[in-house]
């Protein structure tokens, strides 16, 4: 399975347009998102990468966010744990997707 990244372009302050911004799909369907971070406290912590698909029970233990040091690192662990949760998919209860507490809502 491939996921594809397309450019997000959410209203940020003209200070962070510099910051990469990506809406995972996969087969054309939004999954998720993975965005630079502006001034991270360590290098390891300077991508954001989650899924955005609905609530996941917390047993699975199936991570749906978290960081990397680089695009491709972020790339890498969000395609994982999609792949887990695909995979568990079947048995889990989908609840609507859940906002990220990053999206500024529709732009006007």
């Amino acid at each position: 399975m491939v996921l594809t990244l397309r450019k997000t372009k959410p209203d940020k302050a003209p200070a962070f347009d510099n910051l990469a911004d990506w809406t995972v799909l996969n087969d054309g369907e939004e999954i998720g998102r993975i965005f630079e971070v502006h001034a991270p406290a360590r290098p390891e912590l300077a991508w954001v990468w989650s899924i955005a698909r609905g609530r996941v029970d917390p047993r699975t233990k199936i991570k749906t966010r978290g960081y990397a040091a680089d695009l491709d690192a972020a790339k890498t662990a969000l395609q994982e744990s999609w792949e887990k949760w695909r995979a568990l998919e079947p048995a889990l209860t989908v609840a609507p997707p859940v906002r990220d507490p990053y999206d500024k809502g529709p732009r006007h």
